[in-house]
C-alpha cells in the first residue's frame, strides 16, 4: 500500500514556531521571577547580618568602655584599699571616671565600699567608720588601707597582749600579797603594832615641841637684840640727820640770799645800762645768702634746737656791741648738725629813711615779702647776733603775765594761747591773771621769776560797737599789784610787744582753737589785713613809692 506522504502547510509551521517561542518566553519570565525572589531574599539577609554586626560592635565597644571604667576606677580603687600606690596617671583616670561610675555603679561595689570605707548613714560607730576610713575625692586616696589597718590591728593586738600580761602579773602579785596578809594577820599582833606606833608618835611629838620652844626663845632673844640695835641706829641717824639738815638749811639760806643778791645786782646792772635786749644773745649768723632769704646759724642739735624756733637778729657796731634796733626776724627751718642750722628770713627791716619814728613792734617797720629783701640797705652779715629770751638750752626761764594779751590784733584775749606758746619753748609761767576768775592771780612770783610781761591795753573792739573796757578797774588793780610786787623783788618789767619783738615772732590772725577763744602765735608774714601790707602779700606801700 502506498505510503501517503503528508506535507505540512506553511501556516502549520508558523503555528508550531510561535508555540515554541511562547514557551520560551514563559520559561524566561518564570526564571526572572525566581531570580528576583532569590535576590530580594538575599538582600534582606545581608541587611540583617549588617545590623547584627553593628549591634555586636556596639556591644563590644560598650564592653570595652565598661572594661576601661573598671580598670580606671574599680581596679585602681581596689588597689588603694590594698595599699598599692597607683601612678598619678592612674589616679587622674580614676577621678575622671568616678562621676560616670557613680551614676550607674556596679551592684557589688556600693555595699563593699560602705563596708570598707564606712557608711555615713549607719548607726553603729564601727560601721560608720568602715574598715579603712572614708575616701577623699579631692586627694584621690582613702584615709587608710588594708595593709595599714592590718598593721594597726597587729600593733593594737600586741599592746593588748602586753597589757594583758602585765595585768595577769599584777593580779598574781596582788593575790600572793593578799594570801600572805591573810596568813600573817593576827589581832593581838596588830594591836601591839598600833600601840608601838602611837608611843613612837607621842615621844617624837614631845621632842619636837621642846625643840620648837627652844627655837622660839632663841628668836625672841634675837628680836630683842635687833630692836635695841635698830633703836640705837635710828637715834644716831636722827641726830645725824638733824645736824645735816641744820647744815643744809643754813647753806641753802645763805645760797638763797646770795642768789637773791646776785639777781638784784644783775637786774640793777641791766636797768642802769643801755638795755638793748632782754638777755644774752643765743648765737650768731655764720653765713648768709646773697639773696638775703636764708642764713646759717651757729647752734644746732647739741643745744636741743628745734625747727620753727624764731630769733630776732641784731647787727653790731664797730666796737662789737649790739645795735639798738633789730635788722631781721628768722625762723629755723632745718637742723644741719650739732652746731649748725638753716634758718629762713621772715622779715627784714626797711631802710631807716622809710621807718622814721616807727619802732620794731610796728608792722610798718618790716619788709615782709622776700622778693623785696633786696631793698633793705642793712643786709644780714656773718657775726650778726640772734636773740630769743624764751629759748635757753641750759635752763628754763620763769616769767609772770599781767594784763590783756591780744596777740593777733582781733580784740580778743589770747592769754591761754600765749601760755601754751611759752611752755612749748621751755618757759615756765609762774603767775598770771585769770580773767575767768575776776582776774585773780593763778600761781605766785618766786626768786626764779625773771620778767613780768605786761599785755597791751585791755580793750575789746567788737564789730559795729565802740571799744569797751575788759574787766574794768579790777584788771587794772590786779596788774598794778603784780607790777608793785615785781619792783619790790627787782624783777624786770617789759611790755608784750617788746618781748615778742625779741623773740622774733610776728603776731597774725589765726583760726581759733576748738572749744575755746584762744589762738596760737606763729611766725611768718603779716596777715592780709595787718597795717603795712598790700593785697595780703606783705608789700609795703611806702616802699613802693
Amino acid at each position: 500500500m502506498a505510503r501517503r506522504t503528508t506535507r505540512s502547510s506553511p501556516r502549520a509551521e508558523q503555528s508550531q514556531s510561535n508555540t515554541v517561542l511562547i514557551v520560551f518566553v514563559v520559561i524566561s519570565m518564570l526564571a526572572n521571577v525566581g531570580l528576583g525572589i532569590m535576590w530580594y531574599l538575599s538582600q534582606d539577609e545581608i541587611t540583617n547580618n549588617k545590623k547584627a554586626a553593628a549591634d555586636a560592635k556596639a556591644q563590644t565597644q560598650q564592653a570595652n568602655k565598661e572594661k576601661a571604667l573598671i580598670q580606671d576606677f574599680y581596679v585602681t580603687r581596689l588597689r588603694l584599699w590594698l595599699g598599692d600606690k597607683p601612678s598619678e596617671t592612674e589616679l587622674d583616670a580614676m577621678k575622671q571616671a568616678s562621676s560616670e561610675v557613680m551614676q550607674a555603679p556596679q551592684e557589688w561595689f556600693m555595699p563593699l565600699a560602705r563596708t570598707v570605707e564606712g557608711d555615713a548613714n549607719a548607726t553603729d560607730e564601727l560601721a560608720k567608720a568602715g574598715m579603712i576610713g572614708p575616701y577623699d575625692p579631692a586627694k584621690g586616696t582613702t584615709a587608710n588601707n588594708f595593709a595599714d589597718r592590718v598593721k594597726s590591728l597587729d600593733d593594737t593586738l600586741v599592746k593588748l597582749r602586753r597589757d594583758l600580761k602585765e595585768s595577769q602579773d599584777r593580779h598574781k602579785t596582788l593575790t600572793e600579797e593578799y594570801n600572805t596578809y591573810k596568813n600573817d594577820w593576827n589581832a593581838a599582833v596588830l594591836e601591839q603594832k598600833v600601840k608601838a606606833s602611837q608611843d613612837r608618835y607621842e615621844a617624837d611629838l614631845k621632842e619636837k615641841l621642846a625643840q620648837k620652844d627652844s627655837e622660839i626663845n632663841d628668836l625672841k632673844a634675837k628680836i630683842n637684840s635687833v630692836e635695841r640695835e635698830v633703836a640705837k641706829i635710828l637715834a644716831d641717824t636722827k641726830s645725824s640727820f638733824d645736824q645735816e639738815k641744820q647744815k643744809l638749811t643754813e647753806r641753802f639760806d645763805a645760797a638763797l640770799l646770795a642768789r637773791d643778791q646776785e639777781l638784784r645786782e644783775i637786774r640793777e646792772r641791766i636797768k642802769a645800762g643801755n638795755e638793748v635786749v632782754l638777755d644774752k644773745p643765743r648765737g650768731r649768723i655764720v653765713r648768709a645768702e646773697a639773696s638775703g632769704e636764708r642764713v646759717i646759724i651757729d647752734i644746732g642739735s647739741d643745744l636741743g634746737l628745734q625747727p620753727q624756733t624764731t630769733f630776732s637778729v641784731y647787727g653790731r657796731d664797730s666796737s662789737g656791741k649790739p645795735l639798738a634796733t633789730p635788722k631781721a626776724r628768722i625762723e629755723v627751718a632745718e637742723i644741719l648738725g650739732r652746731t649748725s642750722a638753716l634758718a629762713v628770713v621772715r622779715q627784714m627791716a626797711k631802710p631807716e629813711e622809710f621807718r622814721q619814728g616807727v619802732d620794731s613792734g610796728d608792722p610798718t617797720y618790716w619788709i615782709n615779702n622776700s622778693r623785696d629783701f633786696w631793698r633793705a640797705n642793712n643786709p644780714l652779715l656773718p657775726g650778726d647776733l640772734i636773740y630769743n629770751p624764751a629759748w635757753d638750752p641750759n635752763r628754763r626761764m620763769h616769767v609772770a603775765l599781767a594784763g590783756f594779751f591780744d596777740l593777733d590784733g582781733d580784740g580778743q584775749d589770747d592769754l591761754q594761747s600765749f601760755i601754751r606758746i611759752l611752755q612749748s619753748l621751755g618757759v615756765d609761767v609762774d603767775v598770771y591773771l585769770d580773767s575767768a576768775d575776776d582776774f585773780k592771780p593763778k600761781g605766785r612770783m618766786s626768786n626764779q621769776t625773771e620778767l613780768l610781761i605786761i599785755g597791751s591795753s585791755p580793750l575789746l573792739a567788737t564789730k559795729g560797737e565802740s571799744p569797751k573796757a575788759v574787766g574794768g578797774g579790777r584788771m587794772n588793780e590786779a596788774v598794778n599789784a603784780l607790777q608793785n610786787e615785781a619792783r619790790n623783788k627787782g624783777i624786770e618789767i617789759v611790755t608784750l610787744n617788746r618781748f615778742l619783738d625779741r623773740m622774733g615772732f610776728v603776731a597774725e590772725r589765726i583760726p581759733q582753737l576748738q572749744g575755746s577763744g584762744n589762738r596760737v602765735l606763729r611766725s611768718g608774714s603779716a596777715p592780709a589785713d595787718a597795717p603795712g601790707s598790700k593785697n595780703g602779700n606783705g608789700d609795703n606801700k611806702d616802699m613802693d613809692k
